[in-house]
């Protein structure tokens, strides 16, 4: 009975959290991908490739930076708040902003946009690391309606700038609005932002620096493997398969964000839970994440025919044979996604990483031998295969050290 109380307070709670994180997540989605992409695929193949590449850079930034010094708030809290200490975080963003003028520089030397651009995306590398930060400071502080409110203004941006009808040379400013409008979250809730973006330097610095770097390189090759297939296709199969592999696994792509608020509130809800609870919680949570694994597939499969078929007809006959690996793909991914959050909070983060590098090299080669002989078939099971086994590994870690530890 008292097991029984302990869940439905603790998961009562999470369900209205997702609920709100969902909704935030989904307007940005629909944002980025359902009205800013397709508008752009519209007005130029040749543009929309090159966008492809650059936006999935600054996505990729966004994760290894802000997500990732997100995750380090989320999983450090409890250290800060033991010490009463203030501070380090804010000094840690101040470190993205110069690196974000480094690869403003890089996008501009092998994606060919021109000077004028280089000034909107570093800023737009910038803007989405923020909103990746601030995001996490959101969910820790449970403030739903300033997530919600987010994703609101972030559509509002949206809607507004494909109804100007900008032209050709002015393409990344479509992008540049909504997160500016975003932005302004903090300064409706500067004094909740306040506390988590002080430059003061506390004793807890060295560790948060270590696990913050480990967090980042782990979300480097989760992310690098999840979007390395936009970079792969070209060299392996041409330019021509590069927009038909974006338009049979956008949505796939939305799904793993849109189980970023899930995994997120998991993590920042086991920030709070008390020790005796870990074990209940952990096998609820199992169970729940087994039924999302099922929805997501079910849910991937039926947006992403619809989304080739109504956004990009034009490459439904090459893709629709693939959509249903697709699908599997993201389930795969999203129930390793939880198991991976588990692993960051009660085990040792670098076990994290070293999965991280192996999933790369697992990619890699299973990408080279399948398309050499099943071309984008073969890419799209590689892809499938390599989210399979990540989830096995995961679960073997996490079955036989977290809840042997419990036990213990």
């Amino acid at each position: 009975m008292m097991t029984k109380l302990i869940n439905k307070r603790i998961f009562g709670s999470w369900y209205k959290d997702f609920i709100y994180n969902f909704l935030g997540f989904i307007l940005i989605v629909i944002s980025q991908q359902v009205i800013i992409m397709p508008y752009i695929s519209r007005i130029n193949k040749l543009i929309f490739g090159n966008c492809i590449i650059v936006f999935t850079i600054i996505n990729l930034f966004s994760y290894v930076t802000g997500s990732a010094l997100g995750n380090t708030l989320l999983v450090r809290f409890e250290d800060y708040k033991r010490s009463q200490q203030k501070g380090d975080f804010g000094l840690f963003f101040i470190l993205i902003i110069p690196l974000a003028f480094v690869i403003g520089v890089v996008i501009e030397m092998f994606s060919g946009i021109n000077g004028d651009d280089y000034g909107i995306v570093t800023v737009l590398l910038i803007l989405f690391a923020w909103r990746a930060y601030s995001g996490a400071v959101l969910r820790l502080c449970r403030n739903n309606n300033g997530i919600l409110l987010q994703g609101l203004l972030y559509l509002i941006g949206s809607l507004y700038v494909v109804s100007i009808d900008l032209p050709f040379e002015n393409i990344y400013t479509l992008l540049f609005l909504p997160e500016v409008l975003a932005a302004l979250i903090y300064i409706m809730y500067f004094k909740m932002y306040k506390e988590y973006l002080s430059i003061k330097i506390t004793s807890n610095f060295i560790t948060t620096f270590k696990t913050f770097c480990n967090f980042s390189v782990q979300t480097l090759f989760n992310n690098f493997v999840a979007y390395v297939d936009r970079f792969l296709v070209i060299p392996l199969l041409g330019k021509e398969y590069l927009v038909t592999l974006f338009a049979i696994t956008v949505i796939s792509k939305c799904t793993a964000i849109l189980v970023n608020p899930l995994k997120n509130i998991i993590l920042a809800n086991l920030a709070h839970c008390q020790s005796n609870d870990k074990e209940n919680i952990l096998s609820e949570l199992i169970y729940k994440t087994k039924v999302v694994a099922i929805l997501i597939f079910l849910i991937t499969l039926c947006v992403s025919y619809l989304s080739l078929y109504i956004l990009y007809n034009a490459e439904f006959y090459n893709g629709w044979k693939l959509v249903p690996l697709v699908a599997l793909s993201a389930s795969f991914a999203s129930f390793a996604g939880v198991y991976q959050i588990m692993a960051m909070k009660f085990l040792d983060s670098n076990i994290v990483t070293y999965i991280s590098i192996c999933r790369l090299f697992i990619f890699i080669v299973l990408v080279l031998c399948f398309t050499r002989y099943f071309s984008l078939s073969g890419f799209v099971c590689a892809i499938a295969l390599t989210d399979f086994i990540v989830l096995s590994i995961y679960y073997v870690i996490v079955k036989n050290t977290i809840f042997v530890k419990e036990k213990i």
